[in-house]
Formats: structure tokens, sequence, C-alpha cells
């Protein structure tokens, strides 16, 4: 097989069935374990999909495509260093199911080996939670590219910071032991998950949904760690019944000395706001009385679980 596609030409529906047959670096943090977006289930479900999942645009997407080609040239600005298009589809030099679609190359008179360029446009919540350096999640995209580069061995993550415009680089060397800790979780996860068609434990409350949307009238048998999980619940409901009970006397106190007042502050600073709004509700019972054929068309029944603590 070709390790390299050009991808110039390539409809979006084409491109799509390409990624869909190899883990690529946006998979890497969730076969990791370390992606708080996605799990590894999501990832086993998009490559064993009867066709390529159809990511929906958001606003954020598109702002990314929209700076990634002015970050990259100012980036290029400041360094004097080439930065070009990549514009294939590569796969592993050993491995078919490992393969990627490199943003930018960097061609640099430092380096003896091209590098890599990650883009990623971050907000500042986001980045509070860092701790002065980048998180693995964001290092094993770059890494991932590395494994299926022929020659590149260094990498640069650009990030953007959204709410200020400032720009911030990473640079990530490669690390032999772990490209090879990657190519070997790649190859437990698409051999042992993908090919024998096993989906992996579920990670979240989300992942269980997806698996088992429907509960069955079976009785599983409590362990002993399933009776204190039970107790502690217990005692986190009450005290959180006793906080609302106390929370709403407290809200009812202030009211009662508001009355009609939108406002009481403390001098020139505002404690508590208690305005009128109007909000449109649609009526579903008199929407239904008045066309009921219409209600019954669109009218759609939906099962969900519900968790109780008994």
């Amino acid at each position: 097989m070709k390790r390299t596609i050009d991808k110039r030409k390539m409809p979006r529906d084409e491109w799509l069935r390409h990624i869909q047959r190899f883990i690529g670096g946006s998979n890497a943090a969730a076969i990791f374990g370390v992606d708080k977006y996605s799990t590894r289930l999501e990832v086993y479900l998009q490559k064993t999909a009867p066709e390529p999942i159809q990511i929906p645009d958001n606003n954020y997407m598109w702002l990314g495509r929209v700076m990634e080609p002015a970050i990259a040239k100012r980036y290029s600005e400041m360094t004097g260093w080439k930065v070009v298009q990549d514009h294939k589809i590569r796969l592993h030099p050993k491995y078919d199911f490992i393969g990627g679609d490199i943003d930018r190359i960097i061609i640099s008179p430092e380096h003896e080996t091209p590098g890599i360029m990650e883009i990623k446009m971050v907000g500042q919540r986001v980045m509070a939670e860092w701790d002065g350096d980048i998180p693995l999640s964001y290092r094993l995209q770059p890494h991932h590219y590395m494994l299926i580069h022929p020659t590149a061995r260094w990498a640069v993550i650009v990030v953007m910071v959204r709410e200020t415009g400032e720009m911030l680089t990473y640079p990530v060397e490669y690390n032999p032991e772990l490209a090879e800790s990657m190519t070997e979780e790649y190859c437990d996860f698409w051999q042992n998950y993908i090919e024998k068609r096993i989906p992996p434990c579920p990670e979240t409350r989300a992942d269980i949904l997806k698996l088992f949307p429907d509960s069955q009238p079976v009785t599983v048998e409590a362990q002993e760690s399933d009776i204190k999980a039970h107790g502690r619940l217990e005692e986190i409901n009450n005290q959180l019944k006793s906080l609302e009970s106390e929370q709403d006397a407290i809200k009812l106190e202030i009211q009662k000395r508001m009355l009609s007042a939108e406002l009481m502050a403390e001098g020139d600073k505002k404690l508590f706001t208690w305005k009128s709004q109007e909000r449109k509700e649609f009526c579903e019972q008199k929407f239904k009385k008045h066309h009921s054929k219409l209600w019954a068309k669109y009218y759609q029944p939906k099962t969900i679980r519900v968790f109780l603590t008994k």
C-alpha cells in the first residue's frame, strides 16, 4: 500500500473514508485515556461505523480553519523559518492502521530534519489548568505525526490564546520510548478491539449509555464496594437536601425584605437582584388540544435511563 496519498483535490467524503481506516493524531489522547472530550469507546465507534461519522461543524472549528494559515504565517515571520502545508495523508512505515493528516511542516536551518507544526486555539480558562506547561494530551498529537513522517523528529505546538491573541510556542522533541509505547498501544487497540469488533470498557456515563441505552430486567448482586458506595451516596444526598432547604430559607428571608424591589445593595455593592423577566413558553397541552393530528405527527417518545439511590 502507498504510504502517502495526495489530498489536494480529494472530496471531503473520500477524505473521511481514508481517515476512518486508521488511528489518527486526534485519536492519540483518547486512546491513552487523557482526552477530556473523547474516550477509547468513541474512537472505536468512529472506526467501526458502517459509514464515516460526520462531525458537526461549529464556530470554534470554523475559527480554527480561518486562523490557522494566519498563525502559521505569523510564526514564520517571527522565526524566519519556512512553514509549508503537507497536502498528504501519511501512513506508518509498517502499520497501515496508524496514519495521519499533518497540517504543516517547518523547515529550519537550525535543524537537520523537518519539524511538525501543530496549531491550537485555546481559551484562558483551559490554560489555567495547565500548571505552566502544555499537557500530555496536546503533546501526543505531534508525537503521533513524528511516528508517520519519515524524517521529522521535532515539533512545535503553537498556541493562540483566544481572548488575547497572544501566541505561545512549546517545543516537542522526539522521544523513542514514548514512540514505542504509542505504537504498542495503537497495535493493541486496533488488533484487539477494532479488528475483533470488541468495544473497549466504558470510561464515562455517556459511554455506558452508548453501549447499553436500554435497561434489562436483570439484577446485579452488590459487592462490598457497591454497598459502601450506596451508604456514601445516601450521606451526600441527605447533606444536599439539608443545604437546599437552608438555601431556600435564606432566599425567602431576603425576598421578604425586598418585596417589589429589584435590587438589594450594601452601599455601591450589589448583593441581590430580583428582576421581572418575560419568558415565552410553548404550551404543549393547548397545542395538542387544537392541533391533535399535527401534534401526533411530530411527537416522538424518548427512552432514558434514570439512576436512583434506593
